[in-house]
């Protein structure tokens, strides 16, 4: 999340983050909160991963996601390009960073 924090701190891109993610609202919350981007807070939009092939979905958005996600989503996948992994302590990739082409 802080990743996403960061690259979107200050621009006009727009963040989506998958509907996927259990609590997902309150991981982004706290995030933005502790990286000192309360404005970002508001910005998020949820997105049901069904919808990830939306047109309307701005080029430069970002979508943190679960990592199998978008391959659930089919042919959405495609307009997507893996930005970053972000990865458990443990070691398998959880969440996947995506940037809308």
């Amino acid at each position: 999340m802080r990743q996403v924090i960061h690259e979107a701190d200050g621009a006009e891109r727009r963040i989506y983050l998958s509907t996927g993610i259990p609590n997902v609202h309150i991981y982004w919350r706290f995030y933005a909160y502790a990286e000192h981007a309360n404005a970002l807070v508001e910005r998020a939009l949820f997105l049901d991963p069904a919808d990830a092939g939306d047109a309307r979905i701005p080029s430069g958005s970002l979508l943190v996601a679960l990592t199998d996600d978008l391959r659930a989503a089919g042919t959405g996948a495609a307009s997507w390009r893996m930005v970053s992994r972000i990865y458990e302590l443990d070691g398998p990739t959880f969440y996947t960073v995506f940037e809308h082409r």
